[in-house]
């Protein structure tokens, strides 16, 4: 099995800028809303245990398409294919940005297969999505060792 690392840094990260997705217009609001994004990220240089990622975004309203970007930092164990990583993500909107952090884990069946789930967190975010805070959920699939990661997020954030 090959040392796919990145790959699941950049699911971490895609998820991570697709739970940014999630974020709120309206901060100052209670109210919580649920966010679905569906997103394709790039890695670069899939085999490195730390890296960038970046990628694609279509979210629900209020956020519409937009670019997401992120670093992750990973482990890997090629005797199994199981991995984790960890890192920081941003999303790019019309509007404004979306920021945060994940955490994922990952298994490859094969040299080019593999599963994410990650965990996301909104910590804020600028212009009409200033002081926007949530959570997502994120699962991510590949079949090109990392390269390109298909994912969906759903979330939750407040004062949307």
């Amino acid at each position: 099995m090959r040392k796919l690392i990145p790959l699941a840094s950049v699911i971490a990260i895609a998820g991570a800028l697709a739970a940014g997705g999630i974020a709120s217009t309206a901060a100052a609001q209670a109210k919580t809303s649920k966010v679905t994004c569906n997103y394709t990220a790039y890695n670069p240089t899939p085999l490195q245990p730390s890296g960038v990622v970046v990628g694609f975004i279509k979210c629900s309203q209020p956020f519409g398409e937009g670019v997401v970007s992120g670093t992750y930092s990973a482990t890997f164990d090629p005797n199994t294919g199981a991995g984790t990583a960890t890192g920081r993500w941003t999303k790019w909107f019309l509007d404004g940005t979306v920021h945060g952090r994940f955490s994922e884990t990952f298994q490859f069946t094969s040299h080019t297969d593999a599963t994410y789930k990650e965990s996301l967190t909104v910590t804020g975010g600028t212009g009409a999505y200033d002081g926007v805070k949530g959570t997502a959920s994120d699962s991510c699939s590949t079949i090109n060792g990392g390269a390109t990661l298909t994912c969906t997020a759903v979330g939750e954030d407040t004062g949307l």
